[in-house]
């Protein structure tokens, strides 16, 4: 079973379950022509015309459970099993596109086992494995009350077996108190294979996994009814000197067995010796929820269906991610925005997420934003030379102002007006899907004209799922070009100016109003271009609604703007000039 590159994310909570898979048998009547057993294979007691397959033909009762393979089992796999599993022979055709095939295909396979290859490790890995636990096991949840609800449907009575795991049962841990005592405590239980286990089945020897460790991470928290319980997520085997297969992983709570969730019991995971209590030691993203007693002397062990020593094939080479442009770009005034390449050595073989965010390091000095105010500094062959080299060619620069550098703001921000952010990100997190190598990022660039020092806008990029190494090549400079907007005539105040908080005209009496958190008017005037986009500002159009309501005329002398009273003429008419002069962006 090969998957593809669309994978399921999970969302966990307590009595998780598929909405999409809700059964509705309405119209049962009479006994269907093919009766099911639970591990999805067809009994012995055919009738002639149905010999063929599942799903030949069938009364409404075999209706109602084909639309509920179509609307669950059916969609999965087609996602994720589509390219080996369409058109056969011998390896099924449970994922084509036509129902009646693949859910005949579907049956004569069995539930049981495509789920299980599904979610194995060594199926066809990396297509396979415990990122498809979640979803499969809610799948198989659903496809079992489908069968019996089908089962009462054609009135055929007999048991239906069902799949106890926990009959599998062979291996557990000793018990360890979690001493929790307020709701947000947080506790990571660790026991040791090789003195912790116990064999409660069978009759082998235990395993012997030297070094080896298994932790679980416990929550105790309370929703908004009150209602008290404990969270395991992160469950890592580490340590070990050897390749460990691990298979389901159940949870007790004192002495009780909690068998009702599914989230670690279908794991069959086998993680490489030498793994660190991190994600190379991760056995399932999962989280599963117990609502039982919550007290600091609650207990807590492990049982396994198994845990054995295993040879695992050498693991294929580390994939690079690196920024595919060059250490240094200019970007002239008035750039809109930016395209940053980001690239892996050889394709994804899972999915790798790379995170883009700003480097706010200046030579060795962090950025600090006060009063509107931001880190400057002179580059030279000291700092940063290659980016004083690209803005001064040989060390000389046309302008000497040009090597004077202050750090690019974002757009989210508190300590300075909104209005003079020098980028953003749409989104600053890409996903590689299987078999892809470049993705491209998208940073917005303010197209101000206001004249200042230039901005460096400093980006690095981090993985942060997926096994991947970062290359050298993971800093790309931005040079934003302030210094060449040209200067605002000495007879119009600049934006700049009627923004400040301190002394501006709109600063002072209007931001106050119409800002991101109050938005008065359904505008915010620190964002220039949403004032532009509705027409709040039209440059050079003294009808501009933000300049109109300025005056006191007979329609707004009930509501004065600003609230406190109208502005002096002398004001308006330091916002008249700016407005007609093409109210600049400056």
């Amino acid at each position: 079973m090969k998957f593809g590159v669309k994978h399921t994310f999970l969302k966990v909570g307590l009595g998780l379950t598929c909405g999409l898979l809700v059964l509705f048998f309405n119209n049962c009547r009479g006994k269907s022509e093919s009766a099911l057993v639970l591990d999805g294979t067809t009994s012995s007691s055919k009738s002639a015309d149905n010999a063929s397959g599942i799903g030949a033909t069938g009364t409404l009762c075999e209706q109602d459970i084909k639309n509920l393979y179509d609307r669950g089992w059916h969609q999965f796999l087609q996602t994720n099993c589509a390219i080996c599993h369409t058109n056969g022979p011998g390896k099924g055709r449970f994922a084509n596109k036509d129902l009646d095939i693949a859910y005949t295909e579907f049956m004569q396979v069995g539930y049981v086992k495509v789920g299980n290859n599904a979610v194995s490790s060594t199926h066809n890995p990396p297509y396979s494995g415990v990122q498809h636990t979640q979803t499969v096991n809610e799948l198989k949840l659903e496809w079992q009350k489908g069968l019996q609800d089908y089962a009462t449907c054609t009135g055929d009575k007999s048991v239906i077996p069902a799949e106890n795991l926990t009959e599998k049962i062979s291996l557990k841990t000793t018990d360890l108190q979690l001493g929790l005592e307020k709701d947000g405590d947080k506790k990571v239980l660790t026991w040791t294979l090789n003195s912790d286990l116990t064999r409660v089945k069978g009759t082998d020897a235990l395993p012997n996994i030297p070094g080896g460790k298994i932790s679980i991470t416990v929550t105790r928290l309370k929703n908004a009814s009150g209602f008290t319980y404990y969270t395991f997520s992160s469950p890592t085997l580490y340590g070990a000197s050897v390749d460990t297969r691990i298979q389901s992983i159940f949870i007790n709570m004192n002495d009780y067995l909690l068998n009702y969730p599914t989230t670690f019991s279908r794991i069959d995971k086998s993680i490489r010796n030498g793994s660190a209590n991190d994600l190379t030691g991760l056995i399932s993203t999962g989280s599963l929820v117990a609502p039982k007693v919550v007290l600091p002397s609650d207990r807590i062990s492990l049982s396994f269906i198994d845990i054995t020593a295993v040879t695992l094939p050498p693991p294929p080479p580390p994939i690079v991610v690196t920024l595919a442009e060059s250490l240094v770009r200019v970007v002239p005034t008035g750039t809109a925005s930016m395209d940053v390449t980001i690239s892996l050595s050889n394709p994804a073989q899972e999915p790798v997420v790379v995170t883009l965010s700003e480097n706010t390091d200046l030579c060795g000095v962090a950025a600090t934003y006060v009063n509107s105010n931001t880190l400057f500094k002179d580059l030279d062959s000291s700092c940063l030379p290659d980016v004083f080299n690209a803005v001064c060619p040989n060390g000389t620069c046309a302008d000497p102002a040009d090597k004077t550098f202050g750090r690019a703001r974002s757009v989210i921000g508190t300590t300075w007006n909104r209005y003079d952010w020098d980028y953003k990100f749409p989104v600053n997190t890409v996903t590689f899907n299987v078999g892809e190598t470049s993705k491209v990022l998208k940073v917005l660039l303010s197209t101000d004209v206001r004249h200042e020092k230039n901005r460096l806008l400093t980006l690095d990029i981090s993985a942060v799922l997926g096994s991947v190494n970062i290359g050298a090549n993971k800093t790309q400079h931005f040079v934003i070009q302030k210094s060449q907007n040209p200067l605002p005539s000495e007879d119009v105040l600049a934006f700049t100016e009627l923004m400040n908080p301190n002394s501006g005209i709109l600063g002072q009496n209007c931001v106050k109003c119409h800002n991101s958190s109050i938005n008065a008017g359904g505008y915010d005037m620190t964002d220039y271009q949403m004032m532009i986009d509705k027409k709040v500002l039209v440059p050079g159009d003294v009808s501009s609604k933000m300049y109109v309501r300025m005056h006191p005329t007979p329609e707004f002398l009930a509501k004065p703007m600003p609230q406190d009273g109208f502005l002096t003429q002398d004001l308006i008419l330091e916002v008249q000039k700016w407005l007609l002069d093409g109210a600049k962006n400056n």
